[in-house]
């Protein structure tokens, strides 16, 4: 199988294609990704982008989170000491691309899809942006490699729904993140390739859930995780 070589610390290192950058380093061993202020040891611990433990520094970029982070080809990962240097990332002028459905999505988990296909059967036209490079969310994670078969049935469910969205319609936008919304409504998102401005008829949120663990000694040690983490990885 191809793998991508990448450093970290400044060990060179490899993790398979479609990898996250977390999953990668949970592979070669690695479980400690920062150190907070007073020094304590922090790794991977929600999996889906919220608790904010597994920040490294990625190609002299801090605050980069590993498990929403897709592995790339000759990435240099440090681990990330407490209150880094906040340098500003090369300007990058982009036009945003301007689009206007009758309902836009946000989300594409279990809810964001059946909301979507449902839009589309009453006639609406539909984009849904979901922050994760598959749609399926927390509940029917999907394989991050496409055309590998289902691991279980509740994964195998995930795959016919979205399929099903697909196939109603829906434009799906992949690893696209909101990160504003104005009076019109006007979303703003953007990918890793594109920006987008959005003025849909309705707005529809569904972001979706995440687990509440118990906060028991030892629940913040590298290598303690959710499920969910652990499901994801």
């Amino acid at each position: 199988m191809t793998t991508l070589r990448f450093t970290f610390d400044g060990r060179d290192l490899a993790g398979a294609p479609d990898s996250s950058l977390a999953a990668a380093l949970t592979a070669c061993g690695t479980r400690v990704y920062r150190h907070t202020n007073s020094g304590a040891p922090r790794g991977i611990f929600c999996g889906m982008g919220v608790c904010q433990d597994c920040l490294v520094t990625v190609d002299g970029q801090p605050n980069q989170r590993a498990c929403m982070t897709p592995l790339r080809d000759g990435m240099q990962v440090q681990t990330q000491t407490p209150r880094p240097d906040l340098t500003a990332p090369p300007v990058q002028s982009r036009t945003a691309q301007r689009l206007s459905p009758a309902v836009l999505v946000v989300g594409g988990g279990a809810g964001g899809l059946n909301a979507a296909i449902a839009a589309r059967k009453a006639g609406a036209d539909v984009i849904l942006l979901d922050e994760r490079k598959n749609p399926g969310g927390q509940y029917f994670k999907q394989r991050a490699s496409a055309g590998l078969p289902p691991l279980d049935p509740q994964q195998e469910a995930g795959r016919k729904l979205v399929q099903a969205a697909l196939s109603a319609g829906v434009d799906i936008l992949t690893q696209a993140e909101v990160w504003g919304a104005f009076d019109g409504p006007e979303i703003m998102a953007a990918d890793p390739t594109q920006v987008h401005a959005i003025r849909p008829g309705a707005v529809i949120v569904a972001t979706g859930a995440y687990e509440r663990p118990a906060m028991i000694p030892g629940w913040t040690l590298p290598g303690v995780m959710t499920v969910g983490a652990a499901q994801t990885l």
